[in-house]
């Protein structure tokens, strides 16, 4: 038995109360509905807001890491390193390639 049952079976059981007042059963379910919208409004507005810092803070993250990928590039350019294809992907470039696996036990894998 649903929500929609419960109150449609409510409002069968009481409808000669609602009959008999109705201009109090629209102030009391308009004051009902006006709470819960502004109780809901509130409620929401702290996890909006919580979600807006959070992203924010993220947005700052991902700048410092941008600087700090474009600072190892000057460095790396600045000491003449021999240049390879994985030094100029970008993060989410190189977190998108698949290395292969070993099991540790003394192998080694060279990257040219």
């Amino acid at each position: 038995m649903g929500f929609s049952d419960y109150s449609i079976n409510f409002f069968k059981r009481n409808y000669s109360t609602l009959i008999t007042a109705p201009l109090t059963f629209i102030i009391l379910f308009g004051l009902g509905l006006t709470g819960g919208f502004f109780i809901s409004t509130w409620y929401f507005a702290g996890q909006i807001e919580t979600l807006k810092t959070h992203l924010d803070y993220s947005k700052d993250r991902l700048v410092v890491k941008e600087e700090q990928l474009n600072e190892y590039r000057q460095r790396e350019l600045r000491l003449n390193i021999r240049k390879t294809s994985l030094t100029e992907l970008t993060n989410s470039e190189l977190r998108d390639l698949k290395f292969p696996r070993f099991s540790g036990h003394g192998e080694r894998i060279l990257l040219l």
